[in-house]
């Protein structure tokens, strides 16, 4: 007895199987119910399971689904004031000036020295010493509060006009003027007087502060005896 034939061939299932997988264009396609048993199912299933490159393919599009559906998200420029409150200018220190004293009183210098300015004035110039304008003498009382000698901070100290311009001890003029000693160690416990030579403008005036290189705390206020 002749088997009556079956209603889809092969050659249905496989194109309707590539059908399927082509849906992007197409779209969905209906099968028939006799296609969900039996070894035509399988057939179906194989012919229409993505290969690798169609998996990567979906996966990139799903990728690129998502990050359109995500919210774009923008932060503000922080405005000047923002700015300013965020990254403050460090503040600039300003030092203190601290004001001289006047001549005649002891000073401390430093954790050695107790020093008294007596005052200061013009002496006459030397022919063994080539001036820039006028000499003045500085007289000043020295004690060595230490237990080692120790020289004098002479040379650490500065003469300064109204106008701001300092000068510095003039070790020629002070050697040929105030004595070959007048810069030497100081025993301890020891108290001496000293001189020292400034070789200052004729246009300096009359007023000065003593000051410190070393030690801004130390400042005394002077102005030029007249020797008559």
């Amino acid at each position: 007895m002749t088997q009556p034939r079956s209603l889809f061939t092969r050659r249905d299932v496989i194109r309707a199987a590539w059908l399927l997988g082509a849906g992007a264009t197409i779209g969905a396609v209906a099968l028939p119910p006799i296609f969900a048993s039996g070894s035509t199912a399988r057939a179906l299933q194989e012919a229409t399971a993505p290969t690798k490159t169609r998996e990567a393919e979906l996966d990139e599009l799903h990728g690129l689904q998502t990050k359109v559906s995500e919210p774009n998200v923008c932060t503000p420029a922080p405005t000047s004031t923002e700015t300013a409150t965020s990254t403050p200018d460090p503040a600039t220190a300003t030092p203190t000036v601290v004001p001289p004293i006047a001549s005649g009183q002891p000073v401390p210098y430093g954790e050695t020295w107790l020093i008294t300015v007596l005052g200061i004035a013009p002496v006459p110039t030397s022919a063994q010493v080539a001036t820039q304008g006028q000499l003045l003498q500085l007289n000043v009382i020295v004690a060595n509060q230490s237990n080692d000698d120790a020289f004098p901070p002479f040379t650490e100290w500065l003469l300064t006009d109204v106008g701001g311009q300092s000068y510095a001890v003039s070790l020629e003029a002070s050697s040929a003027i105030a004595g070959a000693g007048w810069g030497l160690t100081v025993g301890p416990g020891v108290t001496e007087d000293r001189s020292m030579i400034f070789d200052v403008p004729t246009s300096i005036g009359t007023t000065f502060t003593l000051e410190s290189r070393e030690l801004p705390t130390f400042r005394v206020a002077l102005a030029i005896e007249s020797r008559g």
